[in-house]
């Protein structure tokens, strides 16, 4: 399993979403990897079924991290550089590259 909370996405039933453990859109936070896992569609659309999600987070980051996160989306703006963006972006393209040729080749 990929993550215990992402049920319909392993079986099968359903694409995978960008969950999102704090919901928000501020910059500050939406860009944390940390904070965005695949999920189902299903528990996506239903307010990302956040007990299951909360028990994920625990055990795999811990209380200190998940209140970063907290602390991220409650107290801090963040305005991103052009040059930034396109860093991000670019690494994403790189990384998805790359999973998708190793799903090929495990296929």
């Amino acid at each position: 399993k990929i993550v215990p909370w992402a049920g319909e996405f392993l079986s099968g039933r359903s694409g995978a979403h960008a969950g999102h453990f704090i919901p928000t859109r501020r910059n500050s936070i939406i860009l944390e990897e940390n904070n965005c896992h695949p999920q189902c569609s299903h528990c996506n659309l239903q307010s990302g079924n956040p007990t299951c999600y909360h028990l994920y987070m625990m055990k795999v980051y811990g209380k200190k991290e998940i209140e970063r996160l907290q602390c991220l989306k409650d107290n801090v703006s963040r305005k991103f550089e052009w040059d930034e963006l396109e860093e991000l972006r670019t690494g994403y393209r790189d990384r998805w590259k790359i999973a998708v040729k190793s799903i090929k080749t495990n296929i």
